[in-house]
């Protein structure tokens, strides 16, 4: 072969040549890669609103307790102040979430270290909330499955029948 002219086409086993089945691989893989970013855009555009079917929207009704789940939000636990002072529920139960073993330490060595859930329920006591409405769960929880055991465990204890979950 002189150097100029240029190569036949090689051919595969069908006798189809090499580059029209790159060119056809290249359409394939660009059509894939075309419709995997618009489902990654339309999973984005909708995860604003992945939850909001899960969301029943009904006017809230009295309760035999109200649960206020641990978490560092004071939002919370003055919302369940609020709904007590508006007759919703004559109890509060407060979770205590996670606590760090260091403070635990701390305080088994006589050092004044208060639990996050302790300061909760000072502050609720100050504004007014009788000592006997409030209770504290025996200990925390980690996650919302073993939290909500320990709520239905302790509402069937008390013989309540209706809960309001305080969360944010």
């Amino acid at each position: 072969m002189d150097g100029g002219a240029p190569a036949p086409p090689r051919t595969s086993f069908f006798h189809v040549t090499t580059s029209r089945v790159a060119r056809a691989w290249h359409v394939v893989l660009r059509a894939g890669a075309l419709v995997a970013l618009l489902c990654t855009l339309a999973a984005l555009a909708g995860c604003p609103y992945a939850g909001r079917f899960l969301i029943i929207d009904r006017p809230l009704q009295k309760a035999d307790a109200l649960v206020v789940l641990s978490g560092a939000n004071v939002d919370r636990w003055l919302e369940s102040v609020g709904l007590y002072r508006e007759g919703y529920a004559t109890r509060i139960l407060l979770s205590p979430g996670y606590e760090d073993p260091l403070g635990d330490r701390l305080r088994a060595q006589g050092i004044r270290f208060p639990r996050q859930i302790d300061v909760q329920h000072d502050a609720m006591l100050q504004l007014g909330i009788p000592p006997a409405a409030m209770s504290i769960m025996p200990h925390g929880y980690d996650n919302t499955a073993d939290g909500a055991a320990g709520v239905r465990t302790i509402a069937q204890a008390h013989g309540w029948r209706r809960v309001i979950v305080v969360t944010s």
